[in-house]
């Protein structure tokens, strides 16, 4: 095994048009596998050790741009391969994860308060010690401002975790509720929960593969079900939507419900 900050790398295996890296991610609780292409090396190489070496700064710049959470998944014998496309998103926004040791990201809670949101779930979630982690959704432009959106996400048992809050400011498109939902579900993963559960509604979550378990919405965190045809419509829905300007006692927030 080859152990690399969050990656474990547990198997390499040549196959007839491309080399399969299978690995571990964080504390997912799923092995995972990528392929790479053989003509992937960013430069002329002579020998094997030459094209492992740039496979795996590939593979690096791929983990570091979220490729577990972006990644189409297919089902295959005893791992999970990561392919494209990837789940469609809106980039008029950007979603921060924030952990709940002494990450930068608590120094947001200023704005957040301001851009009409309250972060008060997070930080008592955070200080009971059950958080895995808060997600901010924000404007995607130089500002990073204003935040339209957050979401709570906190451990039930070592297998399970809750999405506790899920809300947008109004008139924020629901394609920024996918956004966060996708973060905090794949967050909880990361965090080693092989089910994500809500008590909360929005069309999202089942494009996200989350099911009805008797009154409560369940995830299987391998990730299976995601429809990348509905995220697409629900990310194209609204196109004429235009960014407000943060400004402080901003609006009300709207709450996806249960």
């Amino acid at each position: 095994m080859i152990h690399d900050d969050d990656t474990t790398v547990v198997d390499v295996q040549a196959r007839t048009d491309d080399v399969l890296v299978r690995f571990r991610w964080m504390a997912h609780p799923h092995e995972l596998g990528y392929a790479l292409d053989l003509d992937s090396a960013y430069a002329p190489f002579d020998t094997a050790d030459d094209w492992a070496g740039q496979a795996r700064v590939e593979l690096d710049e791929e983990l570091a741009t979220l490729l577990v959470a972006r990644a189409r998944r297919h089902q295959r014998d005893g791992f999970i391969e990561l392919a494209a496309p990837d789940v469609p998103g809106d980039r008029r926004f950007t979603v921060q994860s924030v952990l709940p040791g002494p990450d930068l990201g608590w120094n947001a809670v200023r704005f957040v308060r301001r851009d009409g949101l309250d972060p008060s779930a997070a930080r008592k979630r955070r200080r009971a010690g059950t958080l895995v982690s808060w997600h901010l959704a924000s404007v995607n432009g130089a500002s990073g401002s204003p935040y339209v959106g957050q979401a709570v996400v906190v451990r039930l048992d070592a297998d399970t975790a809750l999405i506790e809050q899920c809300v947008t400011t109004p008139g924020t498109p629901a394609s920024a509720v996918l956004g966060l939902l996708l973060a905090a579900t794949h967050s909880a993963s990361w965090a080693g929960a092989r089910t994500v559960v809500t008590d909360l509604d929005h069309p999202a979550l089942g494009i996200l593969g989350f099911e009805d378990r008797g009154g409560r919405r369940a995830l299987d965190t391998r990730f299976l079900a995601v429809d990348h045809d509905a995220a697409a419509g629900l990310v194209a829905a609204e196109p004429d939507w235009r960014p407000p300007r943060a400004r402080r006692g901003w609006g009300r927030s709207v709450i996806v419900r249960s």
